[in-house]
Parts: structure tokens; sequence; C-alpha cells
């Protein structure tokens, strides 16, 4: 895991010539998929001088008995905008005449509408997957017009071209770029310039079968747990002791401890041996809406893949050989919606807390009024290395001790995976903050049971799903393979980590609960 990267603060630039009109008075109150009011002050004018800017223009057209500021389309916004840029007093479009000087539309049978015309530019991030110093690279003209329109239009993604042969997939929940050819080259995205109307709507258009997906739904026990909770503003509250289903995720942790783990790692402090019971603490649940709304619009992107889901070897083989973990009622089996656990904790050094990371990056406006919208490098904050043995993806456990052997000592923040071991004694550990686990939901569509491991099937730059065509893999408990079932799915809106599960670490059963004496097969 590494930490999430700065927000990026776009460097200053000039003001601009009154050139673009903002909605005037005529059509303030028309509907429009800009925020017109914020149009007309300084976000019309912070794009001036950059020369990759588009312009979009638009028209006050008639909408029953009222009228709606409505985009051109991307053949007449080429037209306008070459007109605008050749100095021409006038553009014919489609048979009408637009004015510039009037802001003004003429029809063939002597009709006039206001026009309206706006900057805004779309860059993409031609660093290094937002792990280091942003470099923002303009999209195309075409390719921006076809962004805006798009995300004017609340679909859920578009598909442009750049070049010849060269296409790629933005996701504009996520504000992600993807090879339309292999989703593993990921790229930030963000539009800067006019404010929109709706810049996080509650309902997108899945390009690919046209449903509406809602995406502003917060479970019930949130709302219960927290009133006035809502889907716009970041949150995290705890359930409480006494609730049901802080009892329930109590007894999914102990109930999926196993035997047979690496002595190194995940063990009691003070040389207490292996982990028997974890006693939880708190539970903290993070709402953290733009990363919500990510994982619920994946979500129901699958949702057109059902009856291929329902059908899939994968699907069957798992109703014959269940997770560890219990179903759980309000979970969407039919898109394979399942709760596992993931176990992080601070970096080595102790600097960076790689649970925040995971758990507090989304969509992040660089000023109050959403001029520049972009977004951290969110889940990608877990995904492994392209050499992990499954590739790179988020790696998530039916089996809480096997994320407990990723969960570094509070203190010397040492005794994990691919960590010195830990040499703190109880009496230090139980003075610091306790253990911290995440109980992250994922939605695994088709799955990939692997039972004969090969290695290219997985390592390189590639999606491993995409390859495989499915939706996630299982590497399965297989003697000489692996001790403990790997789930691992490749997009990073396809998990969402719901629960912080704060614990401690106990050689015995606590009257609590307790993990059953199951054994592990071993590898």
């Amino acid at each position: 895991a590494v930490p999430a990267p700065a927000p990026v603060v776009p460097a200053p630039v000039a003001p601009a010539p009154a050139a673009a009109a903002a909605c005037d008075d005529e059509g303030a109150d028309a509907p429009s998929p800009y925020d017109s009011g914020a149009a007309a002050g300084n976000k019309l004018n912070s794009l001036a001088g950059v020369e990759s800017a588009i312009r979009v223009w638009l028209c006050l057209r008639p909408d029953g008995a009222a009228s709606r500021w409505q985009l051109y389309s991307r053949v007449e916004q080429r037209q306008i905008e070459a007109a605008h840029s050749a100095a021409h007093s006038v553009a014919l479009v489609g048979g009408r005449s637009l004015r510039f000087a009037d802001s003004e539309e003429s029809g063939p049978g002597g009709e006039r509408r206001k026009v309206a015309s706006f900057l805004v530019l779309w860059e993409w991030d031609g660093g290094d997957g937002g792990k280091a110093a942003a470099d923002w690279k303009a999209y195309p003209p075409e390719a921006q017009w076809a962004l805006e329109a798009a995300m004017c239009g609340k679909d859920a993604t578009a598909e442009v071209t750049v070049a010849p042969g060269k296409s790629y997939v933005v996701d504009l929940v996520g504000f992600r770029q993807y090879s339309s050819k292999d989703t593993f080259r990921c790229r930030r995205v963000r539009r800067r310039g006019v404010a929109l109307r709706e810049p996080f709507p509650a309902k997108v258009r899945d390009t690919s079968s046209g449903t509406w997906l809602d995406l502003s739904h917060l479970p019930d026990y949130w709302l219960e747990a927290c009133p006035g909770l809502t889907i716009d503003k970041p949150a995290r509250f705890d359930l409480p002791v006494d609730s049901p289903i802080f009892n329930r995720i109590s007894d999914w942790m102990n109930s999926t401890i196993r035997t047979g783990h690496a002595a190194a790692y995940g063990q009691v402090p003070g040389h207490g041996g292996p982990t028997k019971a974890m006693e939880v603490i708190r539970v903290e649940v993070v709402s953290q809406p733009l990363l919500w709304r990510r994982y619920c619009c994946y979500k129901g992107q699958l949702q057109s893949k059902v009856a291929a889901i329902k059908a899939h070897e994968g699907t069957k083989y798992l109703a014959k050989n269940p997770s560890a973990m219990p179903k759980c009622e309000w979970l969407d089996s039919d898109v394979g919606e399942a709760y596992f656990w993931h176990g992080s904790g601070k970096s080595a050094d102790g600097s960076v807390d790689l649970v925040e990371a995971i758990v507090s990056v989304g969509h992040e406006p660089s000023d109050e009024n959403s001029e520049v919208m972009e977004v951290s490098d969110g889940a990608s904050s877990r995904f492994a290395k392209t050499t992990s043995m499954f590739g790179a993806g988020v790696y998530l456990a039916d089996i809480a001790s096997k994320a407990n052997l990723y969960v570094p000592c509070p203190k010397c923040h040492q005794g994990a995976y691919f960590r010195d071991p830990c040499h703190c004694s109880m009496a230090e550990v139980e003075k610091c903050e306790p253990y911290r686990m995440l109980l992250c939901r994922a939605a695994m569509g088709r799955m990939y049971v692997e039972r004969k491991y090969k290695e290219d099937r997985y390592k390189g730059e590639f999606n491993p799903a995409r390859k495989l065509g499915v939706d996630s893999v299982m590497g399965e408990a297989v003697k000489g393979q692996l001790a403990f079932r790997e789930y691992v799915v490749y997009h990073d809106s396809a998990s969402y980590p719901e629960f912080i599960v704060h614990y401690r670490r106990r050689a015995h059963p606590w009257k609590g609960g307790g993990g059953p004496k199951k054994k592990a097969k071993k590898g």
C-alpha cells in the first residue's frame, strides 16, 4: 500500500477577456447543466489564456411550456468554434445562424434564441499513476467535447479517441481513464472550468445497458447509527457496542480465525504465540460518499451481467465450496457481493497511516465551488505490485486471521508480513491504540477459481481478470499453492472499505466469542 498523493493545485491563470457570455437574466432561471450563478462570476474567467481549454456552446431552447439550456452537438460545437476562432461574426449551424456579438441564434423561421458559452478543460495525468508529481495533459478538443457532453448527460462513462487506433474509457464517476482494451493502466482525470449544477448526480446512466444507476442510497444501519447522515458529506462514526451489527462483526471476526499461519506474523504481543481470539473494541463506519458512489456505480454496472454471473463456473463452485464469511442479507448476491477482510496499518517507519490513505480519499474539489474536479489515487493505494502472486489488484481474505498477518504492531509498526518481527511487550502494546483491520464489501462478479497456478496468467502489466474473461480471481487453498484462499479484484471501484475494526489480540478465546478449532489446509 502507498499513501494517497497530495491534492494538485492548478497554477494561476490570467484574467479572461469578456468573450464568453454567461446566462443572462432572460435564461438565468432556465434549467442548465451549469451553475450559472458561479459561471457569471469568477468561474467564467478562470481558464482565460489557457490555449488547450475548449469553449462549450449552449442554446436556450423550448422544452414544453418552458425553456432549457442545451448543449450543441459535437459536430455543431466544432463548426461554431471554427467560426469563432477565425473571428467570423456569424456561424452557420444546421440552417441556423449564430451571431457572436449578440449571443443569439436565428432560425429559418425567424425565431431568435439566446446563446451562452463557457470555458472548460479536461486533462489526464501523465505522471506516475498519481504516486509522483502530476503531469496534467489536455485531451484533444474532440475528446473534451465528448467528455463534457457525457458529463452533462450524467453518463457513467465515456469512450474517447485521442489518436487513430487509440481510444480510452473515462470513468466519469471515479474520474479515471482506462485503456479500452485493458483496464490495467489507469490514469487520473480532472475537469476544470465552469462549475456544474450537479457535479455528483444522484443517478448516472450506464452507457452499456442504458439503465440508470442509483448512487445515492445509504445503508439503513448507517442512518440508524448516525441520524442526519447525508450522501454529500464524508463522515466516520462508531457503531454502538451493544448494536446487533457490532456483535455480528465481532462474531464474523472470531469465527474466521484459523491455525497454521506463519509463526513470525500476527502474533499476540509479548511473544504470546498465535492469535486465538480478537477482542473487538470499536467498529467505525466509513461513509466516504465519493468512494461509495464509485462502488455503487461498479456494482450497478455488474447488474447487466447477472445472467452470466449466475451461470459462471466460479459462481457454481462457490455455491458448493462457500466462503468462510457467512452470507449477509443486505448484500447483493446476484453480483457476488460479499464481505472480506483486509489487513493494513501504518508504514514501517510509522510516518504514513495506510488505513487512513485507503478510507479517506475520493473526489477532492480544489475549492469550495468545484471549479476543479479531480480524484486522488483512491483504492489504488492498496493495489499490490505486478509481481505479486495474482498480479496487481486488491487482495482480500475471508479468514480474519489471514488478514491479521498483515496488520503491524501499533507501537513499533513491525510484526507483519514483509517486516521485521515485533518484540514489544503486552503492556507496551496495550497502552497504544488497538490493532486495526478493514472489513470491505466487494462485488466479485464472474470469478475465476485458480486451482492449478500458472505465473504467466497473472504477473505482468495487464489486468489478469480481463485476460481470463472474468471480473475477479479466487486462488483456492491447494497443497503446494496456498494455505488459505486469496480473493482479488482488479478494478479500483470493485471494493469499498466499509468498516474499520479496532481489536486486541488474545492468546485464549475470550467470553465475547472465539474462533472454531478448524485447521487450514497446509501448503
